[in-house]
């Protein structure tokens, strides 16, 4: 027979069971957006380097499809998509604050022939890297004088 004293503790046990189940949940969710945090970082600290999606699996110990479909869910575009806004957004920093070449800057950002960079950035930002250059650098001098 079950006494109050008993019914009592088995519902406080039921209620910390509960919210232990919930605190788990929570910590792997966390853990889960780490993961896409370091993922991110990988690819913005190599964002040159010919990376794969298999590669990025090796590197975070994780099946390649898991890897994609997560990274996806969390930013809403693919680990490549990423790595290719990312090298766009270098190659922008190295048109505003270097005198490089276009070749140049695209080798920079790892991208394999010149062609594609200019068709990347194009679609991209609406225009090519010179065009871009120049534009900003108008409206750089017109806020100068």
């Amino acid at each position: 027979m079950i006494t109050q004293n008993d019914f009592d503790c088995l519902c406080t046990l039921w209620t910390l069971l509960g919210q232990l189940k919930k605190q788990i949940h929570l910590q792997k969710e966390s853990e889960k957006a780490q993961v896409v945090f370091q993922i991110k970082k990988y690819i913005d600290d190599h964002f040159s380097l010919a990376l794969t999606l298999d590669m990025l699996a090796k590197a975070f110990h994780m099946h390649p499809i898991y890897l994609q479909r997560k990274f996806k869910n969390d930013t809403g575009m693919t680990p490549m998509e990423y790595q290719k806004k990312t090298r766009i957004a270098k190659a922008k920093t190295y048109l505003l604050s270097t005198d490089l070449t276009v070749c140049a800057v695209s080798e920079l950002c790892g991208f394999c022939n010149t062609s594609y960079f200019i068709r990347v950035f194009k679609d991209s930002e609406g225009v090519t890297p010179l065009q871009f250059r120049e534009q900003t650098n108008r409206l750089n001098l017109q806020y100068v004088t």
